[in-house]
Parts: structure tokens; C-alpha cells; sequence
């Protein structure tokens, strides 16, 4: 079964009521989209680089409960003339499936159809880039789950992000953070700094082929 199919399956037998509105909207406005039932959709989706036209046939598969839940669309690339592997260097999944943004940034959460279909545009131009430059235009976090552990580091002061780390030895609760802000660690950063390695260690376990990168440097340690 592959990723496109599990999505589907996981989708309740029917549609949210807004998600079909959603779904009406959009296809309103893109004429040669087609409705498969069950929240997916497939046509063409057209990006304009210096004067050329690049075309992608796509694939959406849509949350029966979107945009009100918490899943986010999925988005796979079935067909295009860009020329070049749909892989990782395209931050595209085995299945074909877009490496979209991260749920948990403000800036990267979905409330339509359209914004979703924005990201991929976005997305798509950036392959576009890559095709015809040799390198993937940033900024942008590493492929898949290795980008969302570098997220959730991101959110830790430089100074903290080492004990967040597997393997790690947590600073003692009653030790000054190593933020600097001269609170106990325990009354600091602790909660967060368990929090982010918690998250990291699931999507370890999710995924068994997640190469952690190479930890941090202890400042503290001699």
C-alpha cells in the first residue's frame, strides 16, 4: 500500500461540510481540476519561469475534516516536464508526495483550500529552480523529519539545544540555565528542553531510517 493510499484510507467515508465547500471553491476557479470523490483531486498545475512554462500533473488528497482538523492536504507530483528525479534534493517523498512546510510554525498552518494550493505552488517553483540552477533555492530546513527535529531545535536558545539531544546528560534542576538568564534550570528551559527531545525521539521511532546529525558540541563539558 503506498503513502497516497493510506491517506485515503484514513479519511472518514464522508466530507465535512466545509471541506466540501472548500473543494467547490477551488474547482470553480481551476476548470481543468476533476473531483475523484473522497477528498482527492487531480490536474494539471502550470509554473512560468523565465518565459518558459512548466507543467505538473497533481494529485491533492484532502482531510474529510479540513480545514477545521488538525491533518493537513497532501500533495503528489504524478507527471511533469521539468526533467529531473522527483526525490529528497526536491524535498519530494518516495511516493511522490511534496515535503510541505511544517505544521507546527504559525506561518505554515492551512484555514483554505487555496492556501494550501499556494504552499505547493511555491513549492513547485522551487523544483523549477533546482531543474534549472542545480540547487534548491532557501531558505529551507533539511528533507521529511530530520527538518522537523531542526525546527524544534530552532526553538531552544543556541546555549540550551545541545541538552535537548539523545544521549545528552540534562543540566541539574537546581543549576543556573545555560540561557543566561540565571533562573534554575528547572524553573527555565528544562520543561521546553523535555519537551523537544520527547518529540525528537518519536519521530525517531516513526520513522527507522532518521539520521539524527551530529550533536551539538557540550559547551560545558571540557
Amino acid at each position: 500500500m503506498d503513502a497516497l493510499q493510506v491517506g485515503t484510507a484514513a479519511q472518514s467515508s464522508a466530507l465535512s461540510e466545509q471541506c466540501s465547500e472548500e473543494i467547490r471553491l477551488f474547482l470553480e476557479g481551476e476548470p481543468l481540476w476533476k473531483d475523484l470523490g473522497s477528498g482527492r483531486l487531480v490536474g494539471p498545475a502550470k509554473v512560468v519561469v523565465a518565459g518558459r512554462t512548466f507543467t505538473f500533473q497533481m494529485e491533492i488528497v484532502i482531510p474529510a475534516d479540513f480545514p477545521a482538523g488538525t491533518e493537513r492536504p497532501r500533495a503528489y507530483v504524478r507527471g511533469s516536464d521539468v526533467g529531473i528525479s522527483m526525490n529528497q534534493d526536491a524535498h519530494v517523498d518516495p511516493g511522490g508526495s511534496l515535503c510541505l512546510g511544517l505544521p507546527e510554525r504559525t506561518e505554515d498552518r492551512l484555514d483554505s483550500l487555496r492556501a494550501f494550493v499556494v504552499q505547493v505552488t511555491i513549492h513547485l517553483r522551487r523544483i523549477v529552480d533546482l531543474a534549472l540552477t542545480g540547487s534548491y533555492p532557501g531558505p529551507a530546513y533539511s528533507h521529511g523529519d530530520e527538518g522537523k527535529a531542526e525546527y524544534l531545535l530552532e526553538s531552544l536558545p543556541p546555549s540550551v539545544r545541545y541538552s535537548a539531544r539523545s544521549g545528552e546528560r540534562l543540566p541539574e534542576r537546581r543549576s543556573r540555565c545555560p540561557c543566561g538568564s540565571m533562573l534554575p534550570f528547572g524553573r527555565c528551559h528544562r520543561a521546553k528542553v523535555v519537551e523537544v527531545r520527547s518529540a525528537i525521539e518519536k519521530l525517531k521511532k516513526l520513522n527507522p531510517s532518521y539520521r539524527r546529525s551530529r550533536p551539538a558540541r557540550n559547551p560545558f563539558k571540557r
